[in-house]
């Protein structure tokens, strides 16, 4: 009782001096379009492997494609990681920043769930009414088999702990990897209060994920990276630095394949984290070259970035709920299955793009809430999404 009473007289409030080794500059606007153009090809290619398991692979099984699609679909993952934590970094030292050198826990948190929340609840009341509409439209034995859901599986992932203590929502696999950067943002937060007490309440938040996700850890390595990533860009780096990160990412990336090619045969969770984790460290070599240049732009892909998160979350229990509806008018007609999944992506990427002008609009969210309190991040860094 002593020692409480000693912290909460004088609690150690973040009031981080960073040296100037370590101080962060914002990205260019040159960068910020080209993480945005990242982030949209990532959602698309995410969205389109699924497509092609869901539609195509079924319909032409001899093409033998499986592994191909896990191998974009899971390294696109990985970039929405590696961005992730980078963009989070870059908004816990704005936070920093525009609050007199001192982290607000209440303003970052606020800020991550407007972020989160609102996507998250749109696909969830999405996700809901197509698991109550294969009832009724779906064979019973394949719905069963795709669409039974509990309200253990739905609760989980609203409060983030699908692949931790609840199993996950089988008709929206995507979810598998919200939940885990969630609770990097709150190690994350945790630990920049500098105050003892939430720092080990972050310490003891990391110990449980490790021991209750097996993804958990290994990913975090990939997250971490990027985070660390935001205190060395915008730097003179030396080139023999840039030749060396440009050899550690195709060395990564070629050291990547063989457990990918393990894995088509195994199917086992170690053999794809080994390849996650090496594309994922890959990617952010890459990455790191791209903001310390001027040179490397990249444009495609930046409009879907508005709606990426939209996107990644409704995107599944879409395809997934058509092609129950078609299965029998398919067959194994492969141009019928690429038309109706382009179709079907089609309306997924114009679903999206329309919800997200509201739930991916944080001006517009924050009137729904009863009080008002002022986002910490500047104008230009509050339009940057953090998560797909």
């Amino acid at each position: 009782m002593r020692a409480w009473a000693v912290f909460r007289r004088y609690p150690l409030t973040c009031n981080l001096t960073i040296p100037a080794v370590c101080k962060m500059r914002s990205p260019q606007n040159h960068h910020f379009d080209t993480l945005d153009a990242l982030r949209g090809c990532a959602a698309l290619v995410v969205a389109l492997a699924h497509g092609l398991h869901i539609f195509v692979e079924p319909a032409a099984p001899d093409l033998k494609i499986n592994t191909y699609i896990a191998g974009f679909a899971q390294a696109s993952v990985m970039v929405f990681f590696v961005l992730s934590g980078f963009l989070i970094g870059t908004s816990i030292q704005n936070n920093i920043k525009n609050n007199s050198r001192a982290f607000s826990l209440a303003q970052y948190a606020r800020s991550r769930a407007l972020r989160i929340y609102p996507p998250l609840l749109l696909a969830t009341l999405l996700t809901v009414l197509i698991i109550e509409a294969s009832w009724a439209f779906v064979p019973k034995e394949f719905a069963t088999r795709a669409f039974q859901t509990t309200y253990q599986q739905i609760f989980g992932s609203l409060f983030f702990l699908n692949g931790f203590f609840t199993p996950g929502v089988r008709i929206n696999g995507p979810l598998w990897s919200l939940s885990i950067e969630v609770w990097y943002y709150a190690v994350a937060g945790l630990l920049f209060t500098a105050r003892p007490f939430l720092m080990l309440i972050g310490v003891l938040l990391f110990w449980i994920g490790f021991q209750s996700n097996p993804f958990f850890y290994p990913y975090s390595q990939v997250w971490a990276a990027g985070f660390a990533l935001c205190f060395v860009q915008g730097r003179n780096i030396h080139r023999i630095i840039k030749w060396a990160a440009l050899l550690a990412s195709i060395s990564l990336a070629f050291h990547a394949l063989d457990p990918l090619t393990t894995f088509a045969t195994t199917k086992k969770n170690d053999d794809i984290i080994q390849y996650n984790v090496r594309i994922g460290l890959a990617f952010t070599f890459a990455l790191f070259l791209m903001i310390n240049s001027n040179r490397i732009k990249i444009h495609i892909g930046k409009q879907a970035a508005t709606f990426s998160y939209t996107l990644y979350l409704i995107h599944f229990p879409v395809l997934m709920f058509t092609h129950s509806l078609m299965r029998s008018h398919l067959g194994n007609g492969l141009v019928t299955a690429t038309t109706v999944m382009l179709c079907v992506l089609a309306a997924c990427v114009l679903l999206s793009k329309f919800a997200s002008t509201y739930v991916e609009n944080q001006h517009w969210s924050s009137k729904i809430i009863a009080y008002k309190m002022p986002l910490p991040f500047t104008r230009r860094i509050s339009s940057r999404n953090e998560t797909p």
